[in-house]
């Protein structure tokens, strides 16, 4: 679940459209960066979406960007931005070394880049968000990012009905805080887009 939760904090930097379906940064060696999930750039597939063809994760893609406009997408994107920043103010406030940490995250945010983290500046931010685990803010950062994920499923869904089919294909990702790099729990049998 600290991958999970890991990802889906960088994931939620971005808040963008999710234009990676089926796709994920490569494994990298430890000395150099670790890219964060993006919506800029392809990589291999991820296990859990190996199921489903090209054609439908273009069919997924398609429905997330018209969900992407919807405005209660928006309105969840920003809850889930400001839990963020106060999940990550959370952390800072414990350590403070982490602070140009979460510069570095937001900067690249800002400029709507890729983060890249290194094997240790990821170690760091997993040993972050243990720090803050089970706290309000934690709380509200896992339910936000849960929240959001359930919005941009029901859109896509109302966007383009066929994509029901295909999420059904999908393991459903929670976010939870067993804590970054926890083991990630079973797919189960509904779905809901990374």
């Amino acid at each position: 679940m600290k991958k999970v939760l890991v990802a889906s904090f960088l994931a939620a930097i971005a808040c963008g459209p999710i234009s990676s379906f089926g796709q994920s940064p490569a494994p990298a060696a430890s000395d150099t960066p670790v890219a964060a999930p993006s919506v800029a750039a392809p990589a291999a597939p991820r296990s859990g979406l190996a199921n489903i063809s090209p054609a439908e994760s273009d069919t997924l893609r398609a429905a997330n960007q018209k969900a992407q406009k919807d405005p209660a997408v928006q309105a969840a994107a920003e809850k889930m931005r400001a839990a963020r920043k106060a999940a990550a103010d959370a952390i800072v406030a414990k350590d403070k070394s982490l602070a140009p940490l979460f510069d570095k995250i937001e900067a690249a945010s800002a400029a709507s880049q890729r983060v890249a983290l290194t094997a240790d500046e990821r170690q760091q931010l997993n040993a972050g968000f243990d720090s803050i685990k089970g706290t309000p803010e934690a709380d509200a950062f896992q339910k936000s990012n849960n929240d959001f994920r359930q919005v941009v499923r029901q859109a896509m869904i109302a966007a383009d009905p066929s994509v029901a089919a295909i999420l059904a294909k999908l393991p459903q990702p929670t976010v939870t805080h067993a804590g970054p790099g926890a083991p990630r729990p079973a797919a189960s049998a509904s779905a809901t887009p990374q």
